[in-house]
């Protein structure tokens, strides 16, 4: 999946109307967003789309939304 279109599912699945790009920390999307039910939300939908085996250690270890897209099987850079 394009990562572009992968921020794009995200901000939905999160719920957010901030504006998202690889680089953007999570941290900076707490209060708009990145919770523990986009925690969940988020492993549900790594699970859907055939990515079963994150851990919710290596979610909170993510610090962009870059290496969310890589833990879900996009290219690292």
């Amino acid at each position: 999946m394009d990562e572009k279109i992968f921020i794009e599912e995200l901000k939905d699945l999160i719920d957010t109307e901030m504006e998202l790009n690889p680089e953007t920390k999570l941290k900076d999307v707490e209060d708009d967003g990145w919770d523990s039910l986009s925690i969940v939300s988020f492993i549900a939908y790594c699970r859907k789309h055939g990515t079963d085996n994150i851990t919710s250690k290596e979610i909170s270890e993510a610090v962009t939304v870059h290496d969310l897209f890589v833990l879900f099987g996009g290219e690292k850079r």
